[in-house]
């Protein structure tokens, strides 16, 4: 019986990687639940990404490298007994984890669609919308791609927003209005691939704990 991948698992001696802007064959990849995620103008489909109204600081990706996009198939069962620990509490680096059980915890969705976006198309883009409900002044928030890797999968990225130093996950909903998340939505969809691109390699070295002896 296929067991959930290893290579997905956080490792103790395995750290956070840092991106930067050199990368420019990085690629994230994100699953959907509609297996045909392209309108016939080849666009992402508006349905996928979240309405401005809904939740839209932290939007979850996978960094492609180790990481495949069949590997988007992993769905974590929920309601699940493991549910919380495997897909929504954050890895401690250094720590150990526990190794999900197939039909308890994890299964294989073959029914999910899957689209990319390139990590530098979105990692320090700067965007701007104008404020109609307060005095339409024009406001600039930045985009980043932060590694947040999971108990379940360390792979596992956020694309956040800032106003600033202030990551808009932090911020009272008001100060991150809808105009911005409509100019961040329509971005996100702008720059979404159909089609799985060519990917670089990741260096261990960019994951992994230099132990001096």
């Amino acid at each position: 019986m296929e067991g959930y991948p290893d290579c997905l698992l956080p490792q103790p001696h395995y750290r956070q990687i840092q991106f930067t802007n050199r990368q420019r064959n990085r690629f994230l990849a994100v699953f959907t639940e509609l297996k045909e995620s392209f309108d016939e103008e080849g666009r992402l489909k508006t349905s996928i990404l979240p309405e401005p109204s809904e939740r839209f600081h932290d939007f979850s990706t996978y960094l492609l490298g180790v990481f495949q996009s069949d590997d988007l198939e992993w769905q974590w069962l929920n309601p699940g007994v493991n549910f919380q620990y495997f897909a929504q509490q954050e890895w401690r680096e250094g720590s150990s984890v526990s190794r999900p059980i197939i039909g308890r915890d994890v299964v294989r969705n073959s029914e999910r669609g899957r689209f990319f976006w390139r990590l530098t198309d979105l990692n320090g883009v700067e965007l701007r919308a104008t404020d109609l409900d307060g005095d339409g002044k024009q406001l600039t928030f930045t985009g980043r791609v932060i590694h947040t890797p999971m108990n379940g999968n360390f792979w596992h990225c956020s694309v956040r927003w800032f106003l600033g130093e202030l990551d808009s996950k932090q911020l009272p909903g008001k100060m991150f209005s809808r105009f911005m998340k409509s100019t961040a939505r329509a971005f996100l969809r702008q720059n979404a691939l159909r089609n799985e691109p060519t990917y670089q390699a990741l260096d261990p070295e960019d994951y992994t704990i230099t132990r001096v002896n």
